[in-house]
């Protein structure tokens, strides 16, 4: 909490200067120019009021006129970093007001994962600006942990700043009484660093650690040489480096390169290419989306290429890659192959002949 913040002063196009402690008056009249905050459900953008409850206002139409609000919200970046431990001279974080938010009594927010609003974002930071309210409980989660924080007792004259990581569920619980101003920001990492992500479980940086040790140990033929860990997202050969890996892959890339320096190994990031080719089951046309599946895989190609190191130099536009011996997991093509292909080239059927299919998929 900061009870020595300035009064930013807020001004709201079509509306003028918003009072602060926030009075019932111009709740409502922010209410009235507010939109119902949607929310994401898989590739959609939905508004569903069982879910998310809030009213919201684009950052476009949000203005400050006080020359102290800027350098207030610098500080708590620099708070919020430390409380998160983020290095904040590695990763130099930009914060970017996204929404203006408004909660009445009733608003909440189910337990859900933020979205990545813009790239490079790690964390999200909310303000909360002097207002009369109970309830609104946030509710954090993450590895089997989590933490309640009420934060409405003191809410009428103090300024709160709660901040998660973007891969941190989390949770608004039902505001019971009153109003809830709050500005949203995104905090931004802004260099090749390794993305700041949750710090990992010590029990399994331990149990990693003596695996690698292990591993360093076998001089056997059977050792592999290296390992080919499946990241969860895709990511082009454009700009790819450590800074630019997202949520837990970020988090898995912060261990295995500690644990590599500790170790005497090379760290690197690559993408696999995985070709198919068979036969089409086209029996009934293209499915959804215009897609088809394989009736039978004739053959299959593997390729890990564009290895670079954590900075994004190129290492190697090629790696050789045994998948049985040095895939993880172990079925790493099945874990790749999810059933929609980045490319497919097809044939219809001509007369009896069985249509060719080959799928591409990329990671």
């Amino acid at each position: 909490m900061y009870p020595d913040a300035p009064n930013p002063v807020l001004k709201l196009d079509g509306l003028g200067t918003i009072g602060l402690p926030l009075s019932t008056r111009d709740a409502e009249a922010i209410k009235s120019r507010a939109v119902q905050a949607p929310f994401g459900m898989g590739e959609r953008t939905v508004v569903d009021k069982t879910v998310r409850d809030t009213w919201e206002t684009d950052s476009k139409k949000v203005n400050f006129a006080s020359p102290r609000w800027e350098a207030f919200i610098q500080r708590a970046v620099e708070d919020v970093c430390q409380t998160l431990n983020v290095n904040y001279k590695t990763s130099q974080p930009r914060c970017e007001l996204h929404k203006l938010l408004l909660y009445e009594t009733g608003s909440h927010f189910l337990p859900h994962v933020d979205t990545e609003k813009a790239d490079g974002m790690f964390a999200t930071m909310i303000v909360i600006l002097p207002s009369e309210y109970t309830g609104g409980t946030a509710h954090l989660s993450h590895s089997g942990l989590s933490i309640d924080y009420d934060c409405s007792a003191l809410s009428l004259d103090q300024v709160t700043v709660l901040a998660w990581f973007t891969d941190v569920t989390h949770e608004i619980k039902p505001i019971t009484s009153g109003y809830r101003l709050a500005l949203s920001y995104n905090l931004i990492h802004t260099t090749q660093a390794l993305r700041p992500a949750v710090a990992p479980n010590v029990g399994i940086t331990s149990r990693l650690s003596k695996v690698l040790e292990a591993w360093q140990k076998d001089e056997g033929e059977d050792a592999p040489q290296k390992l080919v860990c499946l990241l969860d997202h895709k990511y082009s050969h454009a700009n790819f480096h450590a800074g630019a890996l997202k949520g837990a892959d970020a988090q898995k890339a912060a261990v295995l390169s500690a644990l590599a320096a500790q170790h005497s190994f090379a760290l690197g990031l690559a993408n696999v290419r995985c070709r198919f080719a068979g036969s089409a089951d086209d029996e009934f046309g293209r499915g959804r989306y215009g897609r088809v599946g394989f009736e039978e895989i004739q053959d299959q190609e593997v390729c890990v290429e564009h290895l670079v190191d954590m900075q994004g130099t190129l290492i190697a536009p090629v790696l050789e890659f045994d998948e049985e011996e040095e895939g993880v997991p172990v079925e790493l093509v099945d874990a790749i192959d999810d059933g929609s292909c980045d490319k497919e080239e097809y044939e219809a059927y001509t007369e009896n002949v069985r249509a060719p299919l080959i799928g591409m998929y990329m990671t």
